[in-house]
């Protein structure tokens, strides 16, 4: 790493400044709870990035493991990120992002816990999202429809990174809105909502947002939508979806 007089880092007088700047910038961006952002690599990162042009990838993965032992997510993981370089007036490096997210997911193979959201992506995990399907068919507010993104759609099946799951959770979350109903499953986003006008257009919105992602990488994206009702097998509640005939009309830009 190289000194960088005059490079944007030089706008803040001491890294104390940089870490209260770059905090602001982070839960501007969406990270949830204050308390639980200051972490030690910050601190170091900070005092680091007074004096050297970039972020190193030993202090990006330093980062990425303990936002990990802290119980942040991967999508809050690169919005922290994101929110450092645009502090920073930089473009984000893509080699120091993946080694945070390698790290936070090494780390979090360990920590692991049973909850409602996926730490990968953010979005709900499957079984969460069937027990808000039936909460939402239970409210009896209107037809629920489940729409289904099938990523790389008759693609060869090879996992996606980690890098890419957390941008594919904020890209969902930033076209639909935070507390969506929304889970990455096997390759597909399925995400339940009522059928208006106002839910089409978050959801072309949100195609759109993936069909775009990373240049492509997600590329070719199917679209199914299907309605929900209740049902049961051998007496456990359950829901069951039945195919919406024209959905290529109506997601046709």
């Amino acid at each position: 790493m190289h000194p960088t007089p005059g490079m944007e880092n030089q706008d803040h007088r001491s890294w104390r400044e940089l870490v209260e700047t770059w905090r602001a910038a982070s839960l501007g961006a969406g990270w949830r709870h204050t308390g639980d952002w200051d972490l030690a690599p910050v601190e170091s990162i900070a005092q680091q990035l007074l004096t050297d042009a970039r972020l190193s990838s030993e202090s990006s993965a330093s980062l990425g493991a303990a936002r990990a032992w802290a119980g942040a997510g991967a999508r809050e993981v690169l919005l922290d990120l994101k929110a450092l370089y645009a502090t920073l007036g930089q473009e984000m490096d893509l080699d120091a992002t993946a080694c945070a997210i390698d790290a936070w997911a090494e780390t979090s193979h360990d920590t692991a816990e049973l909850g409602c959201l996926d730490v990968a992506t953010g979005l709900y995990t499957p079984s969460h999202f069937r027990h808000t399907v039936r909460e939402m068919l239970s409210a009896g507010s209107g037809p629920v429809l489940v729409t289904s993104f099938a990523l790389r759609h008759n693609c060869a099946a090879t996992p996606l990174s980690w890098t890419l799951l957390a941008e594919l959770g904020d890209a969902v979350s930033r076209t639909l809105g935070q507390g969506v109903c929304a889970a990455h499953i096997s390759g597909t986003v399925a995400v339940a909502c009522r059928d208006d006008e106002d839910s089409l257009r978050r959801l072309q919105e949100c195609r759109t947002a993936l069909e775009t992602l990373r240049d492509g990488a997600l590329l070719p994206v199917d679209v199914t939508q299907e309605e929900a009702s209740v049902s049961s097998l051998a007496g456990a509640p359950g829901i069951s979806l039945r195919k919406i005939p024209g959905i290529t009309s109506r997601f046709e830009s």
